[in-house]
């Protein structure tokens, strides 16, 4: 039985299947939960961009 499951999992190589530069970024969704924005700002929290300039949440 064992010898099976050894011989089960050797990776095969198929002619004509490429694998994609960085397959998790080609099929990942991105996204984000904001429905705690509007809190957040009432709260006084601050949001800012990469350059550190304040700027809207939903940016």
């Amino acid at each position: 039985m064992l010898l099976v499951a050894v011989m089960g999992c050797r990776k095969y190589e198929m002619p004509g299947n490429t694998p994609a530069t960085n397959p998790i970024l080609e099929t990942m969704v991105r996204g984000a939960d904001v429905s705690w924005l509007t809190e957040m700002e009432a709260a006084g929290m601050k949001f800012y961009d990469t350059t550190g300039q304040q700027t809207d949440g939903m940016q």
